[in-house]
């Protein structure tokens, strides 16, 4: 975990929240020890056009710790955002 965090501090993203232009779902582990609830919020509150959801007894491999229930809110954002095209 020294790694990733480590990692994290020397990441300068070119692209902002605020940039993205498209409907986003964002899924957030409430157990992320990586990046504290608060801030994730904070940081996602920031996109145009977001939905957020926090899932319970997840971390931050959101896609491992609850894969069921990433499937179906992807799913579901997938089903009633369409295809823009």
């Amino acid at each position: 975990m020294a790694h990733q965090l480590e990692t994290l501090r020397g990441f300068r993203p070119t692209v902002r929240p605020s940039d993205l232009t498209c409907p986003t779902k964002v899924l957030h582990g409430a157990e992320d020890l990586l990046i504290p609830r608060a801030a994730a919020e904070k940081a996602f509150a920031e996109i145009p056009d977001v939905t957020q959801t926090t899932l319970p007894d997840a971390g931050h491999s959101i896609h491992w710790d609850a894969a069921p229930a990433v499937a179906q809110h992807l799913r579901q954002f997938h089903d009633t955002a369409g295809d823009p095209r």
